[in-house]
């Protein structure tokens, strides 16, 4: 039939900020229309993604303070600081333990 492979993801964040939760939805939602907006106009998108904190207020919805802007940056720096782990194998070959790779969720500069 074929071999069964077991694969196991893992989530580590930063110490200080954590996991993304679901609170950080939102401003993820209004990053996909920027990066969404962004192809459509350019073509592209780059690495690392650039918007101002202003544009993403603005998707939000939300009016201009200091506490948004800093919660933009805590949400953009716990993005970044969050990896995935991956470990795979095939079942039969469990003992000897699993390859593993690691990926940066993303890098985000919130520009003010």
């Amino acid at each position: 039939m074929g071999t069964k492979v077991k694969v196991a993801a893992e989530f580590g964040g930063s110490e200080q900020l954590g996991l993304p939760s679901t609170t950080d939805r939102d401003k993820f939602i209004a990053l996909l229309k920027i990066l969404s907006e962004e192809r459509v106009k350019t073509g592209q998108i780059a690495n690392p993604i650039r918007f101002s904190g202003y544009r993403m207020i603005q998707e939000l919805g939300l009016s201009r303070n200091g506490g948004i802007y800093e919660e933009i940056v805590r949400w953009g720096k716990r993005m970044t600081d969050t990896t995935n782990y991956f470990r795979e194998g095939s079942l039969s070959r469990c003992e000897e333990g699993y390859p593993q790779s690691a990926q940066q969720v993303m890098e985000v500069h919130c520009l003010r």
